[in-house]
């Protein structure tokens, strides 16, 4: 395998710099990559043949490294009830006008989610050359997406402002709350029984 030095860019976060190395190893010196290979010893050959006698530094990038988790996680009970946690959630790009909608609250996502529809329906839209994220997906789907910040309105009166996942494949509905900032801000309490999610802000 040929490698390429790969400077550090500037301002480039950890996540950024490895997410196109899952599941390998990766030495770095001064600033640059020097070497990746699924198998350890290989990797650190190359590293010392290229550096000779020079110290350099080296770490196992996991394979899900700059993923977050987005799709809804279901569980199936002995006793199954075929209620699903959905919340009536109002959602603003201006904090203005909110529209409401009903979303899945799964404490199972990283990150709460909006659809490509609904997104271009709030008015966002894509940046030329603008980053696309990669997410994990149930049964180890990868869906992209885009990373925004909309206005959510819990119990017509407490509005923050969370992190959303704008899925980017015209295939995907789903609508879900997520537990970035927003399981944060707030104490969610699910009764099944009765059907009822109670969001209670906390203080």
């Amino acid at each position: 395998m040929k490698t390429h030095f790969i400077k550090f860019l500037q301002n480039t976060t950890w996540e950024e710099l490895f997410e196109n190395y899952g599941g390998q190893w990766v030495n770095h010196y001064k600033g640059k990559i020097i070497s990746h290979n699924t198998d350890l010893k290989k990797a650190n050959e190359e590293a010392i043949h290229l550096l000779k006698h020079k110290d350099f530094t080296g770490l196992y990038v996991k394979q899900e490294w700059g993923q977050k988790i987005c799709l809804p996680i279901y569980f199936k009970t002995v006793d199954v009830h075929p209620w699903k946690p959905f919340y009536e959630v109002e959602i603003s790009l201006d904090n203005i006008t909110f529209d409401k909608k009903n979303m899945l609250i799964d404490s199972g996502a990283d990150i709460s989610v909006i659809s490509k529809k609904y997104g271009e329906e709030l008015g966002l839209t894509v940046a030329p050359y603008e980053k696309i994220f990669s997410a994990n997906g149930v049964g180890g789907g990868v869906l992209k997406f885009i990373e925004r910040e909309i206005n959510f309105r819990f119990n017509n009166i407490d509005t923050i402002k969370a992190p959303v996942a704008w899925i980017q494949d015209d295939r995907y509905n789903e609508m879900i709350i997520g537990r970035e900032v927003i399981f944060d801000k707030f104490d969610i309490e699910f009764r099944q029984a009765d059907e009822e999610i109670i969001f209670k802000k906390r203080q």
